[in-house]
C-alpha cells in the first residue's frame, strides 16, 4: 500500500494540534485493520479533537477521519473474512 494523505492529531509540549501529513501503512499500530477507501472527510468531532477541546482522543498521535463504508483490504489476522470491490 502506498503512502497517503492523513489528518494527524498530535500532542507536543502539552499542546494539541492537527495537520495533514503523508502517512505510510508502516506507521499504523500493530494489529490495525486497513480499508480500501474511495472518499473520506474530516468531520466536526475530528476538527474539535484537533483543538484539544474536550477529551475526545485519549492517545496521541491519532489519525482522525470520519466513518466510511468500505470493503476490507487487509485484516490483522489470518483467516479473517475479506471482501473485494
Amino acid at each position: 500500500m502506498d503512502p497517503f494523505k492523513a489528518y494527524l492529531v498530535e500532542q507536543q509540549d502539552g499542546k494539541i494540534a492537527g495537520r495533514f501529513v503523508q502517512f505510510s501503512p508502516e506507521q499504523f499500530d500493530r494489529g490495525e485493520v486497513t480499508l480500501r477507501i474511495a472518499y473520506s472527510s474530516i468531520n466536526y468531532k475530528d476538527a474539535l479533537a484537533a483543538t484539544g477541546a474536550g477529551k475526545i482522543i485519549r492517545r496521541y498521535p491519532c489519525v482522525a477521519a470520519s466513518t466510511w463504508p468500505a470493503p476490507w483490504s487487509r485484516a490483522p489476522t489470518a483467516g479473517s473474512s475479506r471482501a473485494t470491490r
